[in-house]
């Protein structure tokens, strides 16, 4: 039986690693040609990706390779699918901004501050400290709560979730918030702002970071991992 939506957020540690496990399952039957698991190293899914941003991606635009650049995008032909926590190639004024950054260097310096102070929160910041530099991109002309998502998901997936087309139906049913204008500019950080004290009041958020390796890569990503349940092929364009 899969887990019921709501009931997410009121897990311990043990049982949220037990349902991340049977809801890779899940896809790995649904998708049987590419590897699901939440061991990186086994994974081409969720897991390699993160792992993928984590060696590859820490670093000013500029400085990053054409590659690494990719990734961020999530166009990269090699490696692990980079589409999971949801792609920007069809946002054409974002892509064109992280793959070209020379020319693009007054958004990309804005990019980069987001980037660099998420990267700099602690491992228990507030809610509000986590959806300031999400605003900073959500706010910026022609980006919004995906390209947001992705960007600072890639610097830190224990504080960020992804919120595109087809995880925000889920999303706001594993928060309990209902989020009729995050499109909205005006209010989307204030509603990402709800989710994530939703998140970071759970009990598997506040967990100690565990010794065993592998569970230590999962509690480092964990809140990005709630894709694996919010993510629905079905909705979004």
């Amino acid at each position: 039986m899969p887990i019921p939506l709501r009931t997410i957020l009121t897990l311990d540690w043990d049982a949220y690693v037990h349902a991340l496990h049977v809801r890779m399952a899940h896809w790995q039957v649904m998708w049987p040609h590419t590897r699901l698991s939440l061991d990186a190293g086994v994974d081409t899914g969720w897991c390699a990706t993160l792992a993928e941003f984590h060696s590859s991606t820490k670093d000013t635009l500029e400085s990053l390779t054409d590659e690494e650049r990719e990734l961020l995008v999530g166009v990269h032909q090699t490696g692990p699918n980079t589409y999971f926590f949801g792609d920007l190639h069809a946002a054409g004024t974002v892509t064109s901004a992280i793959q070209n950054p020379a020319n693009n260097r007054t958004v990309v310096a804005a990019l980069d501050a987001a980037r660099s102070g998420a990267r700099s929160l602690g491992r228990r910041p507030s809610a509000q400290q986590g959806a300031f530099y999400w605003a900073q991109i959500n706010n910026l002309f022609r980006f919004g709560p995906a390209t947001a998502s992705r960007l600072l998901l890639a610097e830190r997936p224990d504080l960020y979730f992804m919120l595109n087309s087809k995880s925000r139906s889920r999303m706001e049913t594993i928060t309990g918030h209902s989020l009729p204008q995050i499109i909205d500019h005006s209010n989307g950080p204030h509603n990402y702002q709800t989710m994530l004290e939703a998140i970071y009041s759970s009990p598997w958020w506040n967990t100690q970071r565990p010794r065993e390796p592998l569970l230590a890569s999962l509690w480092d990503g964990r809140v990005a991992l709630l894709d694996v349940f919010a993510y629905d092929p079905a909705e979004g364009a």
